[in-house]
């Protein structure tokens, strides 16, 4: 199936769920948009989630479901053979060993990124941008690996500033926020005299409960054009330990990290080594005092150590050195 000397044709494979977040599919723009500017075909796959599909109609980018739980059919095979596959790349946090297998057997070049499955082993390049906070050990033939493979909005560089004080605060955990932490945020902040709104994501189902507690203290966002457009009105940011948490920092935006997912804390541990995040704990033991002490955060020297620490360049470079071991392989 390689082709060498043509243009390659990707595979891009994302999944998304309730529990397991958007992140997957809102970093996979940026993969879109940097495999257009090289003028390479793709297909987009996406498993059955109809929170992703909404948005991904409502921005007009093609898609076909497939079930990523079908060990059985082959149906990589067949998604390979008809669309030449030369580059399938899964951006799916959790791919197996027999979905790796089936990609390999049929003759298509395998990156995996931020992936915690058995299908490492037999990919042919993996990156590490996200889980590099928490992967100790690699078990790819080639690894990239750090905070230059972190999928980060391009359009961050618009509204990067420096913060020196809170007044403002906003709150986004995810785009599931699978266990309403939005809620028990919002009771501790609505105790303070900060103004502060909640962003929700698409698959956030907490907007009852913040009703029920609101009190017109706060405004609840959902589906908004450019979270990071948004983000630029506040001082500080709650929120989870995905993407949002480094797409903040980086344009200068501190943030208190809940984890609400076993790798999210290391890299709350590390966004407040650097000096550019606090790390609050776990969605079912976080500590509620930092809400107390916000005043006490030293926001000037956290908003310029986001900036330093970050580049916008992930996708690119993620790209880039996919197409380069791909014209390299024997």
């Amino acid at each position: 199936m390689i082709q060498k000397g043509n243009s390659p044709s990707f595979v891009l494979a994302v999944e998304c769920s309730h529990t397991r977040g958007m992140g997957h599919l809102f970093r996979s723009f940026q993969f879109i948009d940097c495999l257009k500017s090289k003028n390479l075909d793709f297909t987009y796959l996406i498993n059955d989630d109809e929170a992703a599909l909404k948005i991904l109609n409502a921005k007009g980018i093609p898609y076909t479901v497939v079930d990523y739980s079908d060990d059985l059919s082959n149906w990589e095979n067949k998604i390979i053979n008809d669309n030449k596959t030369d580059i399938w790349i899964n951006d799916r946090f959790v791919s197996t060993a027999k979905n790796a297998e089936k990609i390999k057997s049929s003759g298509s070049f395998l990156a995996l990124i931020d992936d915690v499955g058995d299908a490492e082993e037999l990919c042919d390049v993996y990156f590490a941008g996200m889980i590099s906070f928490t992967k100790n050990e690699y078990k790819a033939k080639r690894v990239y690996k750090g905070t230059d493979y972190i999928i980060l909005n391009p359009e961050i560089k618009k509204y990067r500033k420096i913060r020196k004080a809170v007044n403002r605060v906003i709150v986004s955990l995810g785009g599931a926020d699978p266990f309403d932490t939005s809620v028990s945020v919002a009771e501790e902040l609505i105790k303070t005299d900060f103004e502060f709104d909640i962003l929700l994501g698409g698959d956030a189902s907490c907007e009852n409960k913040l009703s029920r507690i609101n009190r017109g203290r706060f405004k609840v966002f959902r589906n908004v054009p450019s979270a990071i457009q948004l983000f630029s009105g506040y001082d500080l940011a709650i929120t989870g330990g995905g993407v949002t948490c480094c797409e903040a920092n980086s344009a200068g935006l501190p943030c208190i990290i809940i984890a609400n997912a076993p790798h999210e804390y290391n890299t709350g541990k590390y966004l407040e080594k650097i000096g550019s995040s606090v790390f609050a704990g776990g969605y079912d033991n976080w500590n509620h005092n930092l809400i107390d002490n916000i005043n006490d955060l030293n926001i000037e020297q956290m908003s310029k150590a986001g900036i330093s620490s970050f580049t916008l360049d992930g996708a690119q470079n993620i790209i880039e050195n996919i197409l380069s071991e791909f014209n390299n392989a024997g």
